[in-house]
């Protein structure tokens, strides 16, 4: 039988206490069992580590050089016992959020109100990420959620939970001289938009990416002539006049000199918070869920 922690461990505390029946309640076991292990420890070494007599016992020279590493071993786990307390101290008012950009002002802003509201010692921060990036964030444990959107597509990485928010309905946004707001209507049909200029984000990005399957989907190809990450640029070059532009519901602005139209076939974004399959250890993660829930519901009445 080779030596193990305990036997280590159980070495030292017999050296610490000065008797079996001391290092027995140190380990909580009984006497008996610490006076098994000693002699099983003995039969494997085939030498002598304690020395027993009527003032209790004592350790053999290979006993202390062995007692040496056992209690090495209980100073160790109990540093890591107080690490851990520390971190998960820290864990409990920590949240480290992330979102897209779209849903900061509309959604998370007043989720993270809340939760100040309710744990008034939380440590909260909020970073703007791309969804691509967001679930990269919270799946290397740089953030412990993040606010994503998906377009057609669900964002997903091995070992983490994906936590449906809201659907969230996409908008035409038009100068208010565009030819479309001449007639009253419902929808539009995309087609009527062809020969315009747009404002979407760079090739690649999601959002480019649905404008260009949007417009697929009707026909033709989009003539992007200004391009920004940002919602609420493209909806400021919309009100001065120079494009048009597809935008989330969440993400509409009311500016003078913009129009916003639903589309034909009513195209919509899924939203999504990521976090760890697990969250017990953040005890903030599910009420900030709740919240960006809530929220999100509220938004899209």
């Amino acid at each position: 039988m080779p030596l193990s922690a305990f036997h280590l461990q159980l070495l030292g505390e017999v050296q610490r206490a000065g008797s079996l029946a001391g290092a027995a309640r140190a380990l909580g076991v009984s006497p008996p069992a610490v006076s098994q292990q000693v002699a099983r420890v003995e039969d494997e070494l085939g030498v002598a580590v304690v020395s027993r007599g009527s003032r209790g016992a004592s350790l053999t020279e290979l006993g202390v050089a062995l007692a040496e590493h056992g209690r090495a071993i209980t100073d160790h786990v109990e540093a890591a016992a107080e690490d851990s307390d520390r971190l998960l101290g820290r864990h409990a008012r920590r949240l480290r959020v992330g979102a897209v950009a779209s849903t900061v002002q509309p959604i998370l802003a007043d989720a993270l109100a809340t939760i100040r509201l309710r744990y008034p010692d939380s440590e909260l921060s909020v970073v703007e990420v791309g969804s691509d990036t967001g679930v990269e964030l919270v799946a290397d444990g740089s953030l412990d959620l993040a606010v994503v959107a998906g377009y057609g597509t669900v964002p997903a990485h091995e070992g983490l939970a994906l936590h449906e928010l809201s659907v969230d309905e996409l908008l035409l946004a038009v100068p208010d001289d565009h030819a479309l707001a001449a007639h009253a209507r419902a929808t539009v049909d995309l087609r009527e938009l062809e020969d315009d200029a747009w404002v979407s984000g760079a090739p690649g990005r999601r959002h480019r990416v649905q404008l260009d399957v949007l417009a697929a989907g009707f026909g033709f190809v989009p003539r992007v002539t200004f391009e920004t990450e940002s919602f609420q640029v493209a909806q400021a070059l919309v009100s001065a006049g120079v494009a048009v532009a597809i935008v989330p519901a969440t993400a509409r602005l009311t500016l003078s000199g913009v129009r916003h139209y639903r589309i034909t076939g009513e195209p919509t974004r899924l939203l999504y918070a990521v976090t760890a399959q697990n969250v017990k250890h953040l005890p903030l993660a599910e009420p900030m869920l709740a919240a960006i829930r809530q929220t999100a519901r509220e938004r899209s009445l």
